[in-house]
């Protein structure tokens, strides 16, 4: 079993790949792809895959939507050119929660990085980027109060933080979007502690 997390903003191609199943010469030359939402056990096909593609020994898919705490089950049959089936499942959770977090002193000046190298495909980047932050007590604004700066280099976004409340936390988040139109959510929380 294959098991993907994703924010629900998210949209990112999977890959289903058969090269273990396949003998010398044999192709993926079709396949069918069914998504259940495992809580209702409706079909949610339409609502978490973009689109999908054989692309031997892979089939390629591109993975969109869901609500936050859903459980989705993708069941991929790859068809081969010599008449064989294939199946793959691949489980996806839906999580718009914290990713990681870190704890600084109110006098603190750090840099976080949003790192996407080892999810994108080779020759993809990052091509643009927004870097928000939320007190968490109260639910307002505080980008412009703990986020020093930001910039970007190939996959990585890198966030520069200071300042923030002794005693509060702050949600950051940095939503990227990449030179192949593909979209990713990374949400940190910033600790503010000066114990």
């Amino acid at each position: 079993m294959d098991a993907i997390i994703k924010n629900s903003l998210e949209y990112f191609p999977i890959r289903a790949n058969f090269g273990n199943d396949l003998v010398l010469g044999e192709t993926v030359t079709g396949l069918a792809v069914s998504c259940i939402n495992s809580d209702t056990g409706i079909s949610s096909l339409a609502s978490m895959i973009d689109w999908e593609s054989p692309s031997s020994p892979e089939i390629i898919m591109g993975l969109k939507g869901g609500v936050d705490q859903e459980h989705h089950i993708i069941t991929v049959l790859a068809t081969t050119s010599l008449g064989n089936e294939y199946p793959r499942e691949i489980h996806v959770f839906i999580y718009d929660g914290i990713q990681d977090t870190f704890s600084k002193k109110s006098t603190g000046i750090l840099t976080f990085l949003a790192d996407l190298t080892k999810e994108i495909e080779s020759g993809d980047s990052v091509a643009s980027y927004t870097v928000t932050a939320t007190q968490v007590s109260t639910q307002l604004d505080a980008t412009s109060a703990v986020v020093s700066g930001s910039s970007r280099s190939s996959a990585k976004v890198y966030v520069g933080v200071t300042g923030g409340v002794a005693l509060e936390d702050y949600d950051i988040t940095v939503r990227m979007t990449t030179s192949y139109g593909y979209k990713y959510t990374r949400v940190v929380r910033m600790s503010v502690r000066d114990i």
